[in-house]
């Protein structure tokens, strides 16, 4: 059986730490905050600041967007946790620098001159040390170089720390086997998904009294959540764009102006890998080609984000002579190189392909027409917002100013299930959860350019709809859950003749589905969600089980064969590799957050909630 190799702890990149500064301190401004203080809070004698609480908010901010596939405002990240998943971070950071200055753990000078020359962002572009750049970059982080030194010092020192506690960390053999038995051991199987068309009444009919008993016994989902009745008043681009002309010679003008838009070379999107040496880069194409591991893992083991290394769209201009003719060699999707990149020895993966585009004036025009008309109506509505906000401010009603301007007046019952238009402006949500009944109707901008201020009329609580009105969705729910019962009934009988020994094409429901050799881990197309967790469930040849989807999804399925792991398959040793890292950063994980909890439990640690909620305003 395969077991663990022992790997040692790896310091984490400086300027990794770099960028988060100078996103931190250049992209809010924090570093001007105006408070009584700059510190959040304290792990003992270490003090978490301001700075480090934002840039920790950032990227837990970032991660959520990401997985919710939504770019979220702070305020909707903070009221998913994002506030508290940031300080958890940043007090577990504190809580490690705390103890590795209590114990004594810390590194010279020259440790942390060797680390700083060392680091990629500060090389010129012979591959050496470049004064310069240094010194500009400590310029836009507001810091000294003693400053700076003393933020690498504290990285080094903290990751010694970390790297003690890890040092020989490797699971026990009978983890690994167990791990490896769960994930590798493959099944062989038949199934087959019961529609509706097979049911023996495919037109079912509910009586009153059948949706009245739905109705009453699932009251949660027929009740509205609380709702904020909101009168409001808003213009955007949009509404009055259409009242504004251009001619064609401003339209050619425009064309002109922007002529590299319609006249695009071949481009390429592609992430750039910088490797210490080419030989480095060389071992990891040659690890990527063979199927070994592929290049984001190249990229996480190095310690990098997979963000950092995006270089976006890239033209052959902005391009070295070898770096371009490499890129532009090839029109597949690919990994290649190494080739020598202005900051060293790197890999490029080509993400995507831009085709060049040429695209004349008129098939322009409309672009360009409905771009124009657009920009003047947000001048139209920026001349006038002082006159909306004085209007506001000298007494006038939303219903006076409605009728005085070209604003436009609405109401709307907002709560999480709202799809109004105006709800899809983060600018109205996030003022909408704040409002209450003490608010002053404030006039604000959308991210449009448009405008928009509003009043809280009344709050509802939650509230039951009326049986009729939702007789209509009480009724479909009772279709879909008998069609659901029929499908079940209808597959357990047929499991009974199956695991009786019939076969499948003798139960009259069509040929089945074969799957071979699967494993825990793969995916299946156009299966219901939880089949293979079922399949898994059956630890017997021949038996089988009636499987119970998302959606009322009823699948059947009769177990073949129970088989080993396939322990010399490429497949096999590709995910062990990914499997090793995988368990070993979980179990660092799980091990530093055991510590560092215990050490904040044993220290003096506090948050002050009023400069936290202080922050926090600046973030609206």
């Amino acid at each position: 059986m395969a077991k663990f190799s022992r790997k040692k702890a790896m310091n984490v990149p400086v300027w990794i730490l770099l960028g988060l500064l100078i996103l931190g301190l250049m992209g809010f401004g924090i570093g001007n905050y105006s408070g009584v203080t700059d510190k959040i809070g304290s792990v003992g004698d270490e003090e978490i600041t301001v700075d480090e609480y934002y840039q920790a908010l950032q990227e837990v901010t970032r991660n959520l967007s990401s997985r919710v596939n939504v770019q979220l405002t702070y305020p909707e990240a903070i009221s998913l946790g994002a506030d508290r998943e940031a300080i958890g971070i940043v007090s577990r950071a504190a809580a490690l620098d705390n103890e590795a200055y209590n114990i004594g753990i810390s590194v010279g000078d020259n440790v942390v001159l060797e680390q700083i020359r060392n680091e990629p962002g500060f090389r010129g572009l012979d591959g050496n040390f470049d004064t310069n750049a240094y010194n500009f970059t400590l310029q836009n982080l507001g810091m000294s170089g003693s400053e700076f030194d003393e933020v690498v010092r504290k990285e080094i020192s903290r990751s010694l720390l970390s790297g003690s506690l890890l040092s020989d960390l490797v699971p026990s053999e009978v983890f690994w086997n167990k791990y490896i038995d769960y994930n590798f051991h493959r099944r062989t199987f038949r199934w087959i998904e019961i529609t509706d068309d097979m049911v023996k009444d495919p037109d079912p009919q509910a009586t009153d009294s059948d949706l009245r008993t739905l109705y009453d016994e699932n009251p949660e989902d027929y009740t509205l959540p609380s709702s904020k009745e909101i009168t409001y008043v808003w213009l955007t681009p949009d509404m009055i764009s259409s009242s504004f002309s251009v001619s064609d010679e401003e339209l050619q003008t425009l064309y002109d102006a922007r002529i590299d838009d319609y006249k695009r070379p071949e481009s390429r999107i592609v992430d750039r890998l910088v490797f210490p040496t080419a030989e480095e880069a060389s071992l990891a194409l040659d690890q990527i080609n063979s199927g070994i591991t592929d290049f984001d893992q190249v990229v996480i083991d190095s310690g990098i984000r997979i963000e950092d290394i995006d270089l976006g769209e890239v033209f052959r201009s902005d391009l070295s002579i070898e770096v371009g003719d490499l890129l532009f060699s090839t029109d597949e999707l690919s990994v290649l190189g190494p080739v020598q990149s202005s900051v060293g020895p790197a890999l490029f993966r080509i993400n995507g392909i831009i085709s060049a585009k040429e695209t004349s004036f008129e098939d322009a025009r409309e672009e360009l027409m409905v771009e124009r008309s657009q920009e003047l109506a947000i001048a139209s509505i920026q001349s006038n917002f002082e006159s909306y906000q004085d209007s506001l401010a000298a007494g006038a009603t939303l219903e006076e100013l409605a009728q005085e301007t070209d604003l436009v007046l609405a109401t709307v019952q907002y709560n999480a299930l709202s799809n109004d238009p105006i709800t899809e402006f983060a600018t109205f949500r996030n003022t909408a959860v704040q409002i209450d009944e003490n608010s002053f109707p404030e006039l604000m901008e959308l991210e449009n350019g448009g405008v928009m201020a509003m009043r809280l009329d009344q709050t509802i609580p939650p509230a039951l709809q009326p049986f009729e009105s939702v007789r209509d969705e009480v009724e479909s729910n009772w279709v879909a859950s008998e069609f659901g019962k029929q499908k079940v009934q209808l597959a357990e009988e047929h499991l009974a003749a199956l695991e009786g020994g019939a076969p499948f094409g003798a139960i009259g429901l069509g040929e089945p589905r074969l799957e071979s050799g699967v494993l825990r881990i793969d995916g299946i197309d156009d299966a219901p969600q939880n089949l293979l967790q079922e399949v898994f469930e059956i630890d017997v040849v021949a038996k089988g089980a009636v499987v119970s989807g998302e959606n009322n999804r009823i699948a059947l399925v009769l177990l073949d064969e129970i088989l080993p792991p396939d322990e010399d398959s490429e497949e096999f040793a590709g995910y062990l590799s990914f499997l090793e890292s995988q368990i070993t950063g979980g179990l660092s994980r799980d091990i530093i957050n055991s510590y560092t909890v215990d050490l904040i439990n044993n220290a003096d640690f506090e948050i002050n909630q009023e400069i936290l909620n202080s922050v926090h305003s600046q973030l609206q």
